[in-house]
């Protein structure tokens, strides 16, 4: 195994406290290379640029979702409450209303994404409860009805609806009531669990997880609901050519391919890759501005360049990347630097095995001293991230990736047996090339061990697979790519032409 001149593989012992330390802001042997404000700039550049794509996705992709859920919500309770004011207010109203109210909530639902704020998912979350209560008091009232039905004093089943009271089928009015109490109870208890959801502080992940099964509970419910109606009456021969038959069939159809929709997993991202499609020159672009969350890119640069920092190739061990514990003496280590004068951002799974790992960055720093005359400086997680804890929160290390990438020259891609399924990496290759407008150049790809057979065998990257160490990191980056990309399908077609395409 090839391995480092001796006298460099000794960690270097940091300089004491009154002993200033150099500070490689200058890279002279890069003559070609942009100056390092030219560097800053860049990346404040892609930085906007990225906000500004988010802005564009939101508007192409977004908006009309929700423009389109609002207006048919308008619509519906506009002619709901005109008929009835003209008409009299009557169980048709309601159902007209349905149908159009459904399909505006799952627009509503559909223009959502776990990457959004969780103040907006809670006001969401506010809205849906209401409505809950809302449609539950409305067919509380015929429940009423029906029962009162059941109970005539004249012999027979009368449905007093309006002012003239209308004969029906008591085996009708038992399956109308059965119906109507039955959602007006499910609807209840979404109520109750939107509010419980709101008492406590919840991730913007739990906030969408519980909307989503709220609401297509509820469309499942509603699914029985009219199944229930047109079953009894079949069975005892109450069907009438009238409007309200009509829509109790038009609803029963509706409801069958909205809770399809809304249970499927996979008809919800084929639906989210479809609207992505639709913005895919700016989507994965504005994927960069998730990963800042609320963070302007004004506060992003400013911490990422107090934190930038470098590790020189000599003062890496062997040892020093076969474990992700943080460690306060790897940190000292390494050296403060500025955006533009780290040569490579090495990228790693370590879970790959330590000695081939080791080797492959010998061989790539050996050859850069070759080229360049001078120790190559690195920037590696254990040795430039300050984490207290492997648990500590990555909210910030995520913000600052970006501008982390693009102050680097080389992506180095250590890629190992496990590497294609450790999402950070994934995340990382990614995040590079979009920094720099979607060119490849600068992304160094090193496989070995039992990648290469692993690569030719399975021929693409399947980030669904893909995981990290915490299953906290797991779920915000899968978040991230989601939002870039629609659906993981795309987002593993995208990263095997950036990284296995030739």
């Amino acid at each position: 195994m090839k391995t480092m001149p001796s006298a460099r593989v000794e960690p270097v012992v940091p300089s004491p406290p009154d002993t200033p330390t150099p500070t490689p802001d200058k890279n002279p042997a890069r003559s070609g290379s942009p100056t390092l404000s030219q560097r800053g700039s860049t990346a404040r550049v892609s930085l906007d640029r990225a906000k500004a794509d988010a802005r564009r996705f939101d508007r192409t992709v977004r908006y009309p979702l929700l423009y389109a859920g609002f207006a048919l919500l308008t619509l519906a309770m506009s002619f709901a409450v005109a008929y009835g004011v003209v008409n009299g207010f009557r169980m048709l109203e309601v159902h007209i209303a349905l149908t159009l109210g459904w399909p505006a909530s799952v627009c509503l639902m559909l223009a959502l994404l776990p990457t959004d704020s969780p103040s907006l998912l809670r006001k969401v979350a506010w809205l849906f409860g209401l409505s809950c209560v809302n449609t539950a008091v409305l067919f509380a009232w015929p429940a009423y009805l029906y029962a009162r039905a059941l109970l005539p004093p004249r012999g027979a089943c009368w449905l007093v609806e309006g002012a003239d009271p209308q004969p029906i089928a008591c085996g009708t009015a038992a399956f109308q009531l059965a119906a109507n109490t039955l959602l007006a109870g499910v609807l209840v208890v979404a109520a109750s669990v939107f509010a419980l959801e709101l008492r406590r502080p919840s991730s913007a992940r739990r906030t969408l997880t519980v909307l989503w099964a709220v609401v297509s509970n509820v469309g499942t419910a509603a699914l029985i609901t009219y199944a229930i109606r047109l079953f009894g009456a079949l069975i005892f021969g109450d069907m009438r050519p009238t409007l309200a038959w009509g829509l109790y069939w038009a609803l029963l159809v509706e409801y069958a391919a909205i809770v399809l929709a809304l249970r499927a997993p996979r008809a919800r991202e084929a639906v989210h890759a479809a609207l992505a499609a639709r913005g895919e020159a700016v989507g994965t672009a504005a994927g960069i501005a998730s990963l800042l969350g609320d963070r302007t890119t004004a506060d992003t640069l400013a911490h990422a360049h107090s934190s930038f920092r470098a590790v020189p190739a000599d003062r890496v061990a062997r040892e020093d990347l076969s474990d992700n514990t943080p460690s306060a003496a790897l940190q000292a280590r390494s050296v403060p630097c500025k955006l533009g004068s780290v040569d490579a951002f090495v990228s790693h799974s370590w879970q790959d095995d330590a000695d081939a790992k080791y080797a492959e960055l010998c061989t790539w720093a050996d050859a850069f001293r070759k080229e360049h005359h001078r120790e190559p400086l690195l920037w590696i997680d254990r040795f430039c991230i300050v984490r207290e804890s492997a648990e500590t929160d990555i909210s910030d290390s995520l913000a600052c990736l970006p501008v982390y990438l693009a102050g680097c020259d080389t992506f180095l891609a250590l890629c190992g047996d496990t590497y294609l399924r450790r999402l950070w990496c994934l995340v990382e290759a990614w995040c590079f090339v979009e920094m720099r407008n979607g060119r490849r150049d600068g992304l160094v790809f090193r496989p070995f061990g039992g990648a290469v057979a692993e690569l030719e065998r399975r021929g693409r990257i399947d980030v669904s697979r893909a995981d990290c160490t915490q299953v906290e990191d797991t779920e915000r980056l899968t978040d991230v790519l989601k939002a870039s990309f629609g659906s993981m399908a795309r987002c593993s077609d995208a990263l095997t032409r950036t990284l296995l395409d030739d």
